[in-house]
């Protein structure tokens, strides 16, 4: 298990948090925790795994004693409420590729458990079903299939959502990507545990193509899962994914696709009971069941009630008339609306939230009438997602930044905050001079805070284009910014040299990370020896530069896309390929790539692809032991990389996010911060 913990408030995912019992249990990372939902004391912390938790689940339903975790791997870890271990069950791979849980679900007994996870890509999913015990868990059978959502029904019928994708090329060739091909062929081999589908990657490369996508979706009830083959099943016109679900455990679930409308159904019957289309424009991202009663928001500041057990509903809410369907209340507190979880503490006046950027809790006279609050809480730390991190390990503490020009320093042994501060400016980048933190911005500024005097930071200078990426080295300051150009500051702000490193490029190159090949500079490092400076730009080149004279010393090979990280360190002595290594270069690069370098001569050591995990993403940092022996590298979708040096293999591969991992740092500990403004805080053996 890597050792890893977490600073900040939460990762707040719906399927990963549980309120109950007057008590609410969410997750950070691989961690939960337990928090009192008015006070927001933190009461409880343990980890239960090294990867990010996917979903959680009690057992029973009724009256819960235990909380069921599954990782994003498909590792499950049964726990007391109180934290102690009562099973763990690795997942079982036959290869480093990851499962990606995407959901799961427990019977009201607690007895069987059903995972769904899509297996690399959404072409190659499954479903899981295992028995449940106080002192095992075991897998009872797999189920193949393009499945989107599951809910148990009543005992042991699980009801599921199943997509067919059909795709038109040209309005004429038909491709059919998921069976059933036709309605005959739903229940067909759902019982099968073969793993005879089609390839993932031909499959994944065909959408790239143009065509029109037609998404049909199925919803199936499978009597006695664990034992029968019994089914039924109804096809759904809804053309567009589901991306939410919520049963009530009274026989009814609803689902909210993409195209903003609700089905509520009978899942015994397979019966569309209602069917609203809301205007507006945004996703549905949660539904709330309280008895029969659906609660949504389906816009800023609204919140709806909606009566299931009335008369059917087929028809267009529009929120700028009245509506006698639907009892929705237009509310000022906009923290109601951006939200990941939602909860009444106390049905229709007390309510708890929770979304990336806090915890809130509102006591309301009636909210449905008056909508007058009388009691308010927050916890915030950060307002937007986090962006550019640096380590001070003199002081213990750890910087990380926010789009909306948030400052916080934690002491990452403690996870406490010691100073917070606010520039008017959105923040990209920070970096330590000793004692004080400079910050740069996206509107050109450079600050200095020299925050243990407790002063407020100041502009140290205003560069003109964004400031991407700074690094210090003795009394210089490089700075890369998107302009292509370098600043090099010499212990003054009025002291400086500037020259363009990176020119904007003719071409037509569309992939991500390469529009038009910009030639912002996104990283920027210096050589051990503070002779060279290197930079890695959108124009998808590595340079180095004569620090003294300014001039080009070296292009390394060009990677394909963008590139997002450079870094030059001193290591410990390696052998490779019968070179004796003692400091290397690494790159990285929107391509999923990671390259290794000797600077002696500009040698590539090795090269490393991140597409083993088989999900679209990229690399977005990279970082070098300094005076050890591995790099690590993050990625847009959560993901750790740590590298061996002497073995020249992964050694460590992780999802530690739910967002896009938006700072690294290596000094001592690895330190990250994401888009879910949180910070993993890792220890390499």
């Amino acid at each position: 298990m890597l050792n890893c913990k977490y600073l900040g408030l939460h990762t707040c995912r719906y399927p990963a948090t549980y309120f109950g019992n007057g008590k609410i249990y969410h997750s950070k990372g691989g961690w939960v925790y337990r928090r009192d939902p008015l006070t927001f004391k933190e009461e409880l912390q343990f980890q239960a795994h090294s990867s990010v938790i996917a979903a959680c689940a009690v057992r029973p339903y009724d009256n819960p004693t235990q909380i069921l975790t599954v990782d994003y791997y498909g590792n499950i870890a049964l726990h007391t409420l109180e934290g102690q271990l009562l099973v763990f069950l690795p997942h079982i791979r036959k290869d480093q590729v990851p499962k990606s849980v995407r959901a799961i679900s427990m019977n009201d007994s607690g007895t069987t458990l059903c995972v769904l996870s899509l297996g690399g890509n959404p072409y190659n999913g499954c479903i899981e079903i295992y028995d449940v015990t106080d002192t095992y868990i075991v897998l009872i059978k797999t189920l193949r299939g393009n499945y989107k959502q599951c809910e148990f029904a009543n005992n042991d019928d699980l009801f599921v959502l199943r997509e067919s994708i059909v795709e038109t090329d040209d309005m004429e060739k038909k491709k059919q990507r998921d069976y059933p091909i036709s309605e005959e062929k739903v229940l067909e081999n759902f019982y099968s545990d073969t793993e005879d589908f089609e390839d993932g990657e031909a499959l994944l490369e065909t959408l790239t193509q143009r065509s029109k996508r037609i998404v049909t979706y199925y919803a199936c009830l499978y009597k006695n899962v664990r034992e029968g083959n019994e089914g039924r099943y109804l096809k759904i016109d809804i053309y567009a994914r589901v991306n939410c679900i919520m049963q009530n455990h009274k026989g009814q679930v609803a689902f909210a696709n993409l195209s903003r409308v609700i089905y509520v159904m009978d899942m015994n019957s397979l019966t569309i009971l209602h069917s609203l289309s809301l205007k507006g424009s945004g996703a549905i991202a949660m539904l709330i069941y309280n008895d029969t009663d659906l609660y949504f928001s389906p816009q800023s500041n609204y919140i709806c009630k909606f009566d299931t057990l009335q008369s059917s509903v087929n028809k267009i809410i529009d929120f700028t008339i009245t509506q006698q369907e639907v009892h929705y209340q237009k509310t000022q507190h906009s923290w109601i609306h951006k939200n990941n979880y939602l909860a009444w503490v106390e049905k229709d006046k007390s309510i708890i939230s929770l979304n990336e950027y806090g915890i809130f809790y509102g006591e309301f006279v009636d909210f449905f009438n008056s909508n007058e609050i009388i009691n308010f809480k927050q916890e915030t730390i950060f307002q937007i997602t986090c962006c550019g991190l640096d380590i001070q390990q003199d002081l213990g503490v750890v910087a990380v930044g926010d789009f909306s020009g948030g400052v916080a320093i934690f002491a990452y042994e403690t996870s406490e905050i010691v100073a917070k501060t606010q520039v008017q400016s959105s923040i990209r980048c920070l970096n330590w001079k000793q004692e004080k933190l400079f910050i740069g911005t996206i509107e050109g500024n450079i600050f200095v805070w020299d925050f243990p005097d407790g002063n407020e930071p100041i502009i140290y200078y205003s560069i003109g284009s964004s400031v991407i990426c700074m690094s210090w080295k003795n009394e210089s300051l490089a700075v890369g910014c998107t302009s292509g150009e370098i600043w090099v500051f010499y212990g003054s702000p009025s002291i400086y040299h500037k020259f363009l490193a990176h020119e904007t490029q003719d071409g037509n190159d569309e992939r991500f990370g390469s529009l038009g090949l910009f030639s912002e500079i996104w990283s920027i490092c210096w050589s051990p020896c503070g002779n060279f400076i290197a930079s890695g730009s959108e124009d998808q080149n590595v340079r180095i530069w004569n620090t003294t004279t300014f001039s080009l010393v070296q292009t390394l090979p060009k990677h394909k896309r963008a590139v997002t990280g450079v870094r030059w360190e001193n290591i410990q002595k390696i052998y490779v390929q019968g070179r004796e290594i003692h400091e290397i270069m690494v790159t990285c690069s929107d391509d999923e790539s990671l390259r290794i370098y000797d600077p002696q001569d500009w040698f590539m050591i090795h090269s490393f692809s991140t597409s083993i995990i088989q999900e679209w993403h990229t690399i977005t940092y990279t970082a070098i032991e300094k005076n050890g022996k591995h790099v690590a590298c993050v990625t847009q979708n959560g993901f750790v990389f740590i590298i061996d040096l002497e073995k020249m293999k992964f050694k460590h591969i992780e999802r530690i996010h739910n967002g896009s991992v938006e700072g690294l740092d290596w000094k001592g500990k690895i330190i990250t911060c994401s888009s879910e403004t949180v910070c993993a805080v890792i220890n390499v053996e």
